[in-house]
């Protein structure tokens, strides 16, 4: 690639950070959280919701995702799971490692908060048609790396 075409190239991709920046700011809008009895941190919220939309999520597996060490997720769990949104059981396949899961009100609080921030978003992408929405989430799910 040339000095020129790398420039160039480095502009296009400050320019998407600077739109991901405003889409985030404007998309999140006034600070609503879900579960609002418990104080929780945007890490507690970001493993919340990793455990939520994954298929068996371990700690190890919650580390990696969440670009954090095993006992900054040890520390997370302790608070969520004493909280009674998390329960830990034992894998099927190795009994040294355990499955992490929603408690059953958990799950049903995520859902709603989730379906109310689908609600309040949807005026932001109505110039989208739906193939215009999924190009959109594919080209981003290139670009962030899944555990």
């Amino acid at each position: 690639m040339s000095e020129h075409e790398t420039a160039t190239r480095e502009l296009a991709v400050g320019r998407v950070l600077e739109e991901l920046i405003e889409a985030n700011r404007m998309l999140l809008g006034p600070r609503v959280t879900p579960l609002a009895g418990q104080e929780l941190s945007r890490s507690h919220l970001e493993a919340l919701f990793l455990i939520a939309h994954r298929d068996n999520v371990t700690p190890g597996a919650l580390a990696s995702s969440m670009r954090i060490t095993a006992g900054a997720v040890t520390q997370l769990l302790a608070k969520l799971r004493r909280a009674g949104l998390v329960v830990a059981a034992p894998t099927l396949t190795d009994s040294r490692s355990i499955t992490l899961t929603l408690t059953g009100s958990a799950e049903k609080e995520l859902t709603m908060f989730e379906a109310q921030a689908v609600e309040q978003s949807m005026p932001h992408f109505e110039r989208l048609t739906t193939a215009d929405l999924e190009s959109l989430s594919a080209l981003l799910s290139l670009v962030t790396v899944r555990s």
